[in-house]
């Protein structure tokens, strides 16, 4: 299976783009970004390809992937009579963003480390919760550097 280029944009021009999804199933191909992102499965089950791992996914998961990997997200057969079966949050975003140096700080290391780490994938569970929803849904409502400062410390 071949991946697809996706192309991201942000509304407002900014340093992230934040989307919410809600329908009935997962409907991306399987799909490649030069933006890292950061995943939180609110609703759905199911199977993923991530590079060329497949696994299963379910509600509650937090995935971070590095740029450029692809990714994939395909659900289950929702219950019958839901709408809104498959939801999920992400947040896309440069490694680059904060300009290229700002990585590379004492402060930021970790994060740079984090970020080289998710080049493969990274999979995250109830250790993140409940405050990882928390910060996520902070994320969701801010705009301009409350949003950015928000990202930082879910990072």
């Amino acid at each position: 299976m071949k991946a697809q280029y996706e192309t991201i944009s942000t509304s407002d021009d900014s340093s992230l783009a934040c989307h919410a999804f809600s329908g009935p199933n997962y409907d991306c191909p399987y799909h490649f970004h030069p933006e890292c992102e950061i995943l939180r499965i609110d609703n759905s089950e199911g199977n993923t390809l991530i590079g060329d791992t497949f696994g299963e996914y379910h509600a509650g998961q937090w995935y971070l992937f590095g740029a450029g990997l692809p990714h994939l997200f395909q659900n289950h057969s929702p219950p019958p009579g839901t709408r809104h079966w498959a939801r999920s949050r992400v947040i896309q975003f440069k490694s680059d963003c904060l300009g290229e140096a700002f990585f590379t700080q004492r402060e930021t290391r970790h994060l740079s480390r984090l970020l080289k780490q998710a080049k493969r994938g990274l999979l995250f569970g109830a250790e993140v919760e409940p405050k990882g929803s928390r910060l996520l849904a902070g994320i969701f409502k801010a705009k301009g550097l409350k949003r950015l400062l928000g990202w930082l410390e879910l990072l």
